[in-house]
Formats: structure tokens, sequence, C-alpha cells
């Protein structure tokens, strides 16, 4: 066999993983010494490796030589001259691989608050026995401190010698120790356990909030181990009506879940019952049961005796369930009085229903429902399953509405189905009715793509109202904005224009051209500037007072320096005063050129303070002294003089004298 060696690397790399494995297990026994003594002496900041070591040490342990001596080693790092640091790793570490071996060496450390906290980490998962005897004993000479984390423990372990100690320190005078003591007992949830808690309960001293819950704690302890009727014993035990209702709501839970029949036939009952109090906790249990048909209908028949926020809980509920009386409670609930139910009536008649709940929903919307309900409906339809046969039964129900309920439906079939409701949408776009078309427009704005911009154009050369018009135009307007290429988005829209027969048509077409902003659109632009009606001229200079570039000036300009129409002309300035403030960070001897022209031509001052509202802008030294100039018109002299300031500080780096001067020659502010 021949080997290149891309093998040979493969097959030494493969040899060295083996041998440095073998290598490991070698020098686990030799080694162990010096890896203690540098592990001993690691403070934080320095370099962990020793503890490295000790870990793939750990890790490659398999058989019980080797973790007994790695035991030992962990063993000497807990002696009193390691650092806390190399004590808190040995401790991980023997609660992974640790034995009644090294209990002595742990306890040792519960004696002290410093190091009781990671003994006691080491301790949580040793078996019971040597473990639990070193924590008991170690508790009734520890600060109040470390006698919590020593109780704690001993209450993970549900350690059974424990619970006279508990009983004992649960009257303590530190109270955080009392508590963790009377929680050891609810953890236990032993019979011995459970006679202290009650004893407790009686007694004033005792922290009566902390010892309920223990009694909690206690019954989910029993019925975790089997014993139904216990844990019930102590849960119906805290039902009392004194007792606080945060514990009877978590005892009536408890309650439930102990019950074999998951609490069916007492959750019916307080339902039944006077006692308000509980009725939250009792309708969200019902969601938790498994139930027949007939119980489900139990649970229904009590809908009209519960308050409308009860009824819209046990809504909820029972939409878990989801048999079919709970569908028809949902149904019957869509005709409720309450908003609050209905509301919850709807997306539970989805969730049960399926394709059928197309037509009670629809049902709903053509009763005129409030808008939070209409919203909540077309989330509802959105949300059935996807299928042809549902979409045509939503489709169906359109083709059967009008008006406002027409157009939710068509949202919901867009929101649905996506670009392939954009021939629906398109037809609708025709429909008479202002509310419809406009949402077709709005939809197709969102799901058409820019095959679909021909059709859509040529809706804007049929009669349409003015709102409807204004949302069609808006619609390819977004549309031309997906074509990434200029000239086809020219010829969409001069494509339009030469089919547009009526000033509308062309005024529409017209307020598209800025969006296609070549030189094509501009032609056409300046072509409708020559049509017979005069709306059609303005909609034109309007068109480019809008323009993208300068491409636009010398037209705009010729409207505004020619005398005329007014109107016209302040389109015309508008459009030149745009596009010389988004000319002004690169601002040259044209641009000033323009400024200085448009100055000198104003009609009135009006147009003055606009032309020095664009001229502050301008980052070039030139502009400084046509701002100046505008000082002596009294009028304007307030913009010319924040003109100026602006000017002198952009350009103050580049000519500090010149900006100094101006701004001196301004009056103080």
């Amino acid at each position: 066999m021949k080997f290149n060696s891309a093998h040979c690397f493969r097959l030494l790399t493969s040899i060295g993983l083996v041998l440095g494995s073998i290598h490991v297990q070698i020098a686990t026994a030799a080694d162990y010494s010096a890896l203690v003594a540098a592990a001993s002496k690691i403070e934080p900041g320095q370099s962990l490796e020793a503890f490295q070591q000790l870990e793939n040490l750990r890790l490659a342990a398999t058989n019980q030589v080797a973790r007994r001596d790695l035991e030992s080693a962990l063993v000497q790092l807990l002696k009193p001259e390691s650092t806390f640091l190399a004590r808190r790793f040995a401790c991980k570490q023997l609660g992974i691989v640790g034995s009644g071996e090294s209990v002595p060496a742990l306890a040792a450390l519960l004696s002290s608050e410093e190091t009781v906290g990671i003994a006691c980490l080491a301790f949580t998962t040793y078996p019971p026995g040597k473990a639990d005897d070193a924590l008991r004993s170690a508790v009734s000479g520890a600060a109040p401190g470390a006698k919590v984390q020593l109780l704690q423990v001993l209450g993970d372990r549900r350690d059974p010698k424990a619970v006279k100690l508990f009983a004992a320190a649960a009257l303590d005078a530190n109270r955080g120790v009392a508590e963790a003591a009377i929680a050891g007992l609810g953890k236990s949830g032993s019979s011995a356990a459970v006679k202290e808690l009650e004893a407790l309960r009686k007694n004033p001293t005792a922290p009566h909030r902390v010892v309920l819950e223990a009694i909690l704690n206690a019954s989910q302890a029993r019925l975790a181990s089997g014993d139904r009727k216990g844990a019930a014993q102590l849960n119906e035990s805290l039902l009392d009506p004194d007792e606080e209702l945060a514990i009877r709501r978590a005892a009536f839970d408890g309650l439930t879940r102990s019950d074999k029949d998951g609490g069916l036939a007492r959750i019916l009952a307080l339902l039944k019952s006077d006692d308000r109090a509980l009725r939250p906790n009792a309708i969200a249990a019902v969601g938790r049961l498994t139930l027949p048909t007939a119980s489900s209908a139990a649970f229904a028949a009590l809908l009209p005796a519960l308050s409308p926020d009860e009824q819209a809980w046990l809504i909820d509920s029972l939409a878990v369930i989801g048999d079919k009386p709970a569908l028809a409670a949902a149904k019957q609930s869509l005709q409720s009085q309450s908003a609050v139910v209905r509301q919850a009536a709807i997306p539970a008649v989805a969730k049960l229903a399926g394709g059928d709940a197309v037509e009670p929903l629809v049902g709903v919307l053509k009763s005129s429902p409030s808008p939070e309900e209409a919203k909540l409906i077309e989330a509802a339809l959105v949300s059935l399953p996807a299928g042809k046969l549902l979409d045509q039964s939503i489709t169906k129900e359109l083709e059967r509405s009008e008006g406002t309920v027409r157009a939710q439906l068509l949202i919901v079939i867009n929101r649905r189905q996506g670009a392939a409701a954009t021939p629906l949408l398109l037809a609708e776009a025709d429909n008479t009715n202002a509310i419809v078309a406009k949402t077709a427009f709005r939809r197709l704005a969102l799901s058409a793509g820019t095959a679909d911009v021909p059709a859509t154009m040529s809706k804007l050369l049929r009669p349409l109202a003015p709102e409807v018009r204004h949302e069609a135009e808006v619609t390819v307007a977004a549309l031309l904005g997906k074509i990434r290429q200029p000239s086809l988005r020219s010829h969409a829209a001069r494509d339009a224009m030469s089919r547009a027969d009526t000033s509308e048509n062309k005024i529409s077409i017209l307020n598209l051209l800025p969006a296609c902003g070549d030189e094509d659109a501009l032609a056409s632009a300046r072509e409708m500037m020559s049509d017979p009606d005069p709306a059609v001229v303005t909609a034109a200079i309007e068109s480019l007072s809008e323009w993208p570039d300068a491409g636009a000036w010398n037209l705009l300009a010729g409207v505004y320096f020619t005398p005329g129409d007014e109107t016209r002309r302040t389109l015309a300035l508008k459009g030149l005063v745009r596009l010389l403030s988004e000319g002004n960070a690169r601002a040259d001897e044209e641009i000033l050129g323009r400024y200085a022209k448009l100055l000198e031509a104003a009609r009135n001052d009006a147009d003055r303070r606009q032309v020095l509202g664009a001229l502050g802008g301008a980052t070039h030294p030139g502009a400084l002294p046509l701002a100046q100039a505008q000082l002596t018109r009294e009028p304007v002299r307030a913009e010319a003089e924040a003109a100026v300031r602006r000017i002198a500080t952009a350009i103050k780096a580049s000519q500090p004298q010149a900006a100094e001067a101006a701004l001196k020659a301004l009056p103080p502010k």
C-alpha cells in the first residue's frame, strides 16, 4: 500500500491521540503530587493549567483505581494551606468522583463560613449516609450564614434524620435560619416533618407564610411519591377562607393535580359555588383536563352564569380541550353581548373549527364589529390551515360580500396567499366601492412584483375616484421602485403616458415621473408643459419641482424667471431651492451663480427668505458675500443674519479670518 503525506499525517495524528490517552493514564499516579503542589498555589488571574490537567485526569479515570488515586489527590487540595480557588476546584471535582473516603476532609470545611458553601456544593451529589451525618454534625456549631447553607443542603437531600434538627432550628432567632429549617421540613414531606409543620402552624412565633409554603411543598413531595391522599389532605387544610389568597389558590391547584379525575368534580363544584376568588384557578385547571364529550359540555353549560371575564377564561380553557361541545360553546359566544367574550371566542373558533370557521367568523365581520374584533377575525382567518379548499371558501365569502367586509377579506386572502393573490387584487382594483378598490391597491403595493407594473399602471388610465386614484399612484410608485433600472421604469411610465387620454390620467403619470428620473422621463415632463390643459401644465411643473437631480433646473428656472402664473412660479421656486439645498455639500461656482440669480430675480421678500434658508447650508466661502449682501434688506435681515452665521461657522476651519470678520460684523444674539 502506498502512503501519501496526507495519509501519513492522519495516521501519525491518530497514533498520537492514542498514545496521549495512554500517557494520561500512566502519568496519573506518578504526577499527582506535583500537580497538587502547583494547583494548591493558584490565585485568581493566574494560569489554570494544573487545574486543567487534573480535570483531564478525571475524564480519563475510567477504572476504580484511577478514580481512587484522583480522589486522594483532590483531598490533598482541601488542606488549609491551599488557596480558596484550589479548594473550590477540588470540591467541584469531588462532587463528581468523590466517595465516602473524602467525607472527613470535606466535613472539615463545613466549620468555616469561607468554605462551607463549596463543601456543601460537593455534598449535594453524595449518596445518603456519611455525607448527611457530616452535614448534621456541622449545624450545631455553625454561624448563622453557614447554618442556612447547611440546612438548605440537608433539605434538598431530604435527609429523614434531619427532621428533629429542622424542628429545633425552625424557631431560631435568626430569620434566615428559621426559614431554611422550615423549608427543609416542607421538602422532606415525611409524616414526621408534616407533624412538625402542623405544630409550627399553630405557633404564633413561627413565620406563618413560610410555614404554609412549606406545607404546600410537602404536599408536592407526597404527590411525587404517589401518596395522592396525603397530598390532598395537606392542600385541603390550606383552603381556609381566612388564609392568604395566594396560598389558597396554590392549594386548590395542588388538589386538582392530586385528584384521580384530574380535579373534574372539584372544579365543577367550585364553579357552581360562590367562591369567586378561586374561580380563575378552577377555570385554568379545566385546560389541564382530558375530558369525554359530556364533561366538556358540563363546563360549557356553566358559561352563562359566569362573569364576562370568567367566560373568556373558560373559553380559552375549552379551546385546549378541543371537543365538539367546546366548539359549540365558542361559536355561541361569538354572539355574546360582551366584547371580552366575543374576542375570546374568535381565536377559539378558528382553532377548533379549522376550515369550518370561515362562515361563522365572516358572519361576525358582517355584523359591523369593533375595529379590535375585526382585526382579531382577520388574524384568525389568516391563521387557519393553508389549503386550496379553505382559500376557496374565503374567496366565496368575498364574492358574497361588499364594502368593508369585502375589503377585509381581500386582506385575509392576500395575507394567506401572498403574490398568488395578485390577479384577484388587480380585479378588485376595479371595484366601484372606494374602500375595496383602495384596499386592493394597498395590498398590490405590498405583494405585486415588477412583472405586474404594466397591469397595475393601466389601472391609472381608467376613471377613478380621487381618493382611489391617489392610492393607485402610491401603489404604482412603489412597484416602479422595485424596478432597478431607471430606463425600464421610465419606459413603463412613458408607455402609459402614450395611452393617457384624459387630463386626470396624464396628471397621474406625471406624478410618477420623478420616480423614473432619467432623460426620457424628463422629456415626457417637458412635453406635458405644452399640453392645452392648464391643469396638466401645472402638474408637469410640480413633477419637475420634485425631480431627483439638477436635470430639471433649466425648465424650472425658465418658469420662475418668466413672469406668469404665480402658482407655477411658486412650484418652480420650491424645486429650485430644493435642488440648490441638496447641492450645498458640493457647492461650486455654478451653484453659487444660481443662488445669485435667484436672489436677484426674487419676486418678493418671501422668495428671498426661501433662498436664504437654503443658502445658509452652503459650505463654500463664496456663499458668505451673497448672504451678507442681503443684510441691508430689512424685511429679510433676520434670515440673512442666520445664513451668515451658518456659513461662517461652516467655513471657520478653512477661512478663519473671513469667518471671524463676518461674525463680528453681526449684532450679538
